[in-house]
């Protein structure tokens, strides 16, 4: 059924339905019940002169009565815009909705009618259509709300529609009783689509014969993926979208639909969410921006939200580029830093566009020019000789400075970990990932964002996935390593303001180490006897920096620390120092002490 066929459906059952029952629209999470209705079904059935749809949300309300104070305000709130109500003859009244409302406020339901005619007056539901969502997700008893539901269709004529994903109703009502019949079970069977049957929790057959009592017609909501998406970034108002949307054969869709069919739960809200995060970042700074930039930007957000969104046990903050890079796929740091920091640079939008730019040039220049590329990238239409020569040519190559480009060192690691289990070639392959390692040494940080970009095969076999993951860490602390050398510090006052602000910098950018470097006890307390307060600072700013984060750290930069803080301690008792400077070397080694605590637990 499509958007149009069924809000046609919808209407019919508004306008002419005369069963005195509710109707059902069931679906997975996330696949565009709730975007339907706020976007095409409510624009269908409401119009300028009446707003007939009363969407109310059953997430998380614990009893009924919160059920009729949301419909209740709901409705009052569409009253109030209007100029004026006035009351009309045959005016259909939700009573179960009144009952629930006074309940709610302790009205007194006694009283004479002409009292409760205020009530009454925004609970006209004559032609309006109750929209109650998220069923699955109340904390009231389902059993309840299907005969409140019951209530308001059969006794006071109400139109419902229920939005729910019913599969997980099912799970919900479980564990209740030991067994059910065999006619229970293969009607359950039908709704859970062939799934495993769970136990029910509350009796099968009273949720059954109350929803075959009170729901009419239950359809299962399938909309079309292409369409929703289209929907969505034409509704973000971009004009990057709209000029992938707009292009001559536009593939942008499929790639879309690439990247969430990869996953394993498609939600178009983890897509949504990644359509917003790119919207701001094109647009920040009010710069124009490639388009090819701007579409690797969207699928690289929409492949790292769906992933990381439906991960278990991952918290969104606290989490490092490294680790969102090799683990989620985040590609590019600023919108890692805008995710996670809700921090937009100018600066870095520039240099990773110009980077990707880059990146794809040599890409379609290597795809272009290199034979042995083209052998590994087509390995399944090759002999195993063909193969085994093409990565013994590679590993020739890799002992020469820029015989490959560092820049398709991922891809290159990719493919290499894919044909490895095929060809008795094994050696040698792994000759080739420490040749990659110790060319990364002497690489730019730019480096690290092509090992990131790469179009390589997608690998099958866990333990390839699991050794390419590994090697991608390796990878990027090669990088670390050789830029690492580029953060010596020559224990001067002159270097010191600049180091620390050089550190703290690369620290947050690409390092995931912990030390970034290695201090020296002696040479730092040497350095601290010459330093104002002012200067002591900057110390202490440097020593947090390169220790405060306790992952990683082994019990050789623990003995490291401690030498450290040893050491300065001895300062407390400095003569040349006055009580302004001993203060500071006071927090430095408060500092010390409580890192020291982190790492013990």
């Amino acid at each position: 059924m499509t958007n149009d066929e069924l809000n046609e459906y919808i209407k019919h059952y508004l306008e002419e339905d005369k069963t005195h029952s509710a109707i059902m629209l069931t679906a997975p999470w996330g696949t565009g019940k709730s975007y339907y209705i706020q976007n095409k079904l409510m624009p269908f059935i409401d119009s300028d002169e009446e707003k007939r749809c009363i969407v109310v949300s059953l997430y998380g309300l614990k009893d009924l009565h919160e059920i009729s104070k949301s419909i209740y305000l709901e409705i009052r709130a569409k009253a109030f815009a209007k100029k004026s109500e006035k009351l009309s003859t045959g005016k259909l009244i939700g009573k179960t909705i009144i009952k629930g409302i006074a309940s709610f406020f302790n009205v007194d339901l006694s009283m004479k009618e002409e009292d409760l005619q205020k009530m009454y007056e925004s609970i006209d539901l004559t032609g309006k259509l109750i929209i109650l969502e998220d069923l699955e997700r109340s904390n009231i008893d389902i059993i309840e709300i299907m005969g409140y539901v019951n209530n308001l269709v059969e006794q006071d004529g109400v139109k419902v529609l229920l939005v729910a994903n019913e599969e997980e109703i099912i799970k919900e009502e479980k564990q209740k009783i030991e067994s059910e019949s065999e006619a229970v079970k293969n009607i359950l069977d039908g709704y859970s689509k062939q799934k495993e049957l769970p136990k029910l929790k509350e009796d099968a057959k009273d949720y059954l014969h109350i929803k075959e009592k009170t729901i009419s017609d239950t359809i299962n909501f399938v909309a079309p993926l292409s369409e929703s998406i289209k929907q969505i970034m034409a509704s973000f108002d971009c004009e990057y979208f709209d000029t992938l949307l707009q292009e001559k054969n536009s593939d942008i869709i499929k790639e879309i639909i690439g990247k969430i069919g990869n996953q394993q739960n498609i939600n178009l809200r983890s897509f949504i969410f990644a359509c917003q995060k790119t919207t701001d970042i094109l647009n920040y700074g009010k710069e124009q921006r490639n388009i090819e930039f701007a579409k690797a930007l969207l699928l690289s957000n929409v492949a790292f939200s769906i992933k990381f969104k439906s991960s278990d046990n991952v918290k969104w903050k606290n989490i490092l580029y490294t680790e969102a890079l090799t683990k989620f796929g985040c590609t590019f740091y600023c919108s890692y830093n805008y995710i996670f920091n809700q921090e937009i640079d100018i600066e870095t939008i520039r240099q990773e566009e110009k980077d990707y730019l880059r990146s794809k040039k040599l890409q379609e220049e290597k795809n272009n020019q290199d034979q042995d590329f083209q052998v590994l990238s087509i390995f399944y239409y090759k002999t195993e000789i063909e193969i085994i020569e093409a990565v013994k040519r590679i590993r020739d190559r890799l002992k020469i400075a820029n015989g490959i480009s560092p820049t398709t060192f991922g891809e290159l690691a990719n493919y290499l970990i894919a044909v490895k289990p095929l060809i008795d070639c094994v050696n040698v392959i792994d000759e080739c990932k420490q040749l990659i390692l110790t060319q990364l040494q002497s690489c730019e940080n730019d480096v690290r964002i092509h090992i990131a970009h790469h179009n390589g095969i997608e690998l099958w076999e866990q333990s390839q996935k699991d050794e390419y993951s590994e090697f991608t860490k390796q990878m990027l602390d090669a990088i670390n390593l050789g830029n690492a050398k580029q953060l010596e510090f020559d224990y001067t006052i002159d270097d010191l303001r600049e180091f620390s602000n050089r550190l703290w910098d690369y620290r947050n950018k690409y390092s995931h180490q912990n030390p970034t470097i290695k201090l020296k006890a002696d040479l730092l307390v040497e350095l601290l006897k010459k330093c104002t307060a002012y200067d002591i600072h900057q110390v202490r700013l440097m020593l947090k920096t390169n220790y405060e984060n306790p992952q990683g750290i082994t019990d050789t930069t623990k003995e490291e620390i401690q030498d450290i803080r040893n050491a300065i301690e001895q300062l407390l008792n400095h003569n040349e120092f006055d009580s302004i400077q001993k203060w500071q070397i006071h927090w430095i080694v408060n500092d010390l002490n409580r890192i020291l605590e982190s790492i013990e637990g």
